[in-house]
């Protein structure tokens, strides 16, 4: 909970949609994908949030995500992956 708002990780709610999972070109799916469907589910709440410093706070855990997902994405294309 931050700031009195529930970001709703591991809920079992099925009134949201579950977040496609991006596939790469050779049909593989990518260890990043858990990653960035946190960010956008981060992103998708402050979209909700009137806070603006909860809001904040939504956003650049995202984009913490992103970077995340993106240091992944980069492991993988390098062939360094096995370390996961």
């Amino acid at each position: 909970m931050v700031g009195g708002y529930y970001l709703g990780f591991g809920s079992t709610d099925r009134t949201r949609p579950s977040l496609p999972i991006q596939t790469r070109i050779d049909g593989m799916t990518s260890r990043a994908d858990p990653y960035l469907e946190k960010a956008a589910h981060l992103e998708s709440r402050a979209e909700e949030v009137k806070d603006p410093s909860i809001k904040q706070i939504l956003l650049n855990l995202a984009k913490q995500w992103r970077d995340l997902a993106r240091q992944v994405e980069g492991l993988e294309k390098n062939g360094d992956g096995a370390a996961f």
